[in-house]
């Protein structure tokens, strides 16, 4: 299992890595300013749609994805594994041109909180260069956040997971059953909110269908505005 999230206690965020649960800290803990599981994403109502890891068959799917949502005018995040996007510069690059967000992902995609203090900061260091950190199965804690914000990172999750990476029959969770997880999640969820899927799963060719289905709602994704920096604003330039 790569990761999943669902609701524990009272604004708490549990992550189930294998089986341990990561009890990540209410957003009350957090600056008002800025809302972790949101990606500071706190004073847009519309939508963020981000991709994690790699797609080894096909590195160049990135590009491609984000140039079809440039053409829509949508802003996208990625979060991409350092070992593979060092051996693709032009990858990060030309997603920042494209006005996507590129963050860190770690080096080799470990749970940080299994790793010593040397070791996360090894996994972070070899990531992309950027100043937001999405932790590998969005596992994290008290030590791995401030080891992060030593290096000059700030923990950016998500809102509406799509188990994308989740088999079922044997085959990896379908275009139309990736959609499903969108149209279940809470209002809460989606206003202003990231869906999290992956390269190297079907989320790619279930973006188009996701399009629709969050414009159906009467809502809007993150306006692309063109070209982005390596730095992320607190805020994301949504609107």
């Amino acid at each position: 299992m790569r990761r999943s999230v669902s609701a524990a206690g009272a604004g708490a965020v549990a992550f189930l890595v294998g089986t341990s649960v990561v009890l990540a800290p209410a957003a009350s803990s957090y600056p008002s300013t800025y809302s972790r599981q949101r990606c500071g994403n706190t004073t847009s109502q519309r939508v963020m749609i981000t991709f994690d890891d790699w797609n080894d068959a096909d590195p160049h799917l990135a590009t491609r994805t984000g140039d079809h949502l440039r053409s829509k005018g949508i802003r996208a995040a990625y979060f991409l594994n350092g070992k593979d996007a060092a051996r693709h510069p032009d990858i990060v690059r030309t997603l920042r041109d494209q006005g996507h967000y590129v963050g860190n992902h770690g080096t080799n995609h470990r749970n940080l909180t299994g790793l010593t203090d040397a070791q996360v900061r090894a996994e972070i260091a070899g990531g992309v260069k950027s100043n937001v950190l999405r932790p590998p199965h969005g596992a994290w804690d008290d030590r791995v956040r401030d080891i992060a914000a030593g290096m000059g990172y700030r923990i950016c999750t998500w809102t509406v997971s799509t188990r994308d990476w989740e088999r079922v029959n044997g085959s990896l969770r379908s275009t139309t059953s990736i959609r499903g997880y969108w149209k279940s999640a809470p209002p809460a969820a989606k206003a202003g909110g990231n869906i999290l899927g992956h390269l190297w799963t079907n989320y790619p060719k279930a973006v188009a269908g996701l399009i629709a289905d969050v414009h159906a709602e009467g809502r809007l994704f993150c306006r692309n505005r063109g070209p982005v920096p390596a730095g992320w604003p607190t805020v994301p330039a949504c609107n």
